[in-house]
């Protein structure tokens, strides 16, 4: 039996894992979905094989990841686990993933990363001012 994993445990992975349930049977293919989150999500843990609720830094992703039988592809919801640099675990493992590799997540996970990439594409005008305060200017 073929399995997914499905990262995020908020309404847009339950429609995913809907969707991936439901699709699966249209074409008549086995399936396990395992989801990892920190929610717990009423449909997500009643059609999910299994449901691992942890925050994402209490994850040993490579071990989960090792230990799925016949994992096919993963889908990433949440930026937290795509900064962490899950996709490139998988990557690692000839596994498919729909979600960025850590550093083109860095886009999505730094608002100050992302608007130098503006500017230096010539592009300022179209970017909020900001400054980058030191840490012992908060204090």
């Amino acid at each position: 039996m073929n399995s997914v994993l499905v990262i995020g445990s908020g309404c847009r992975e339950a429609i995913i894992v809907r969707k991936l349930l439901d699709d699966s049977k249209k074409l008549g293919i086995s399936l396990n979905v395992i989801c990892i989150g920190s929610n717990k999500h009423p449909f997500i843990k009643e059609n999910c094989e299994l449901h691992i609720l942890k925050k994402y830094y209490e994850i040993d992703f490579t071990r989960i990841v090792n230990n799925i039988k016949n994992l096919k592809f993963c889908v990433v919801g949440p930026e937290a686990f795509l900064e962490e640099g899950v996709a490139d675990v998988l990557k690692k493992r000839n596994i498919p993933c729909i979600g960025p590799l850590k550093n083109y997540a860095r886009i999505e996970t730094s608002k100050s990363y992302a608007r130098e990439i503006i500017n230096a594409c010539g592009l300022e005008n179209h970017s909020p001012k900001y400054v980058l305060l030191e840490k012992n200017e908060f204090e």
